[in-house]
C-alpha cells in the first residue's frame, strides 16, 4: 500500500482531540441506517449481533462487495461515526455488515469472559 504524505489541519476547536471526541460522541447525529440484525452463536456458547444493510442497487449475484465496520472502545454498530461511514459506503454501491463486539449490542453476553477484539 503507498504512503501518503498528506497534512491535516482541523479548523478551530477541533485543533482540540478531547474536544474532537466529545462533538463526535454527543453532538454530532449520524444518518438513520435501517440495519438488519443477525445473530450468529459462537462456539463457546456466546453470541454476535451483525448489523447489516444492502445497497439499493440491484446487481448480479457476486459482483457487490462488503465493508465490515468496527466500533471503538464501548461503542456498538449504532454509533453516529458508524452510520456516518455507512452512509457513504452504501451510496458508494458497498453492502454494509457493522458487528458488534459481546455485550455490545444492548443484550448482555452469556459468558463471563467479555469482549475481547483479539478472540
Amino acid at each position: 500500500m503507498p504512503l501518503i504524505n498528506a497534512q491535516y489541519n482541523p479548523k478551530g476547536w477541533f485543533k482540540n482531540g478531547h474536544f474532537s471526541t466529545i462533538y463526535s460522541a454527543k453532538v454530532r447525529q449520524g444518518p438513520v441506517i435501517e440495519f438488519q440484525r443477525e445473530r450468529i452463536t459462537m462456539n463457546d456458547g456466546d453470541f454476535l449481533d451483525l448489523d447489516w444493510a444492502m445497497t439499493k442497487t440491484n446487481v448480479g449475484p457476486g459482483t457487490k462487495s462488503v465493508v465490515i465496520l468496527l466500533h471503538g472502545l464501548e461503542g456498538n454498530a449504532q454509533r453516529s461515526y458508524i452510520r456516518g461511514q455507512a452512509s457513504t459506503l452504501l451510496n458508494s454501491g458497498f453492502d454494509i455488515c457493522a458487528m458488534n463486539f459481546r455485550g455490545c449490542s444492548g443484550t448482555d453476553n452469556l459468558r463471563l469472559q467479555s469482549y475481547n477484539a483479539g478472540k
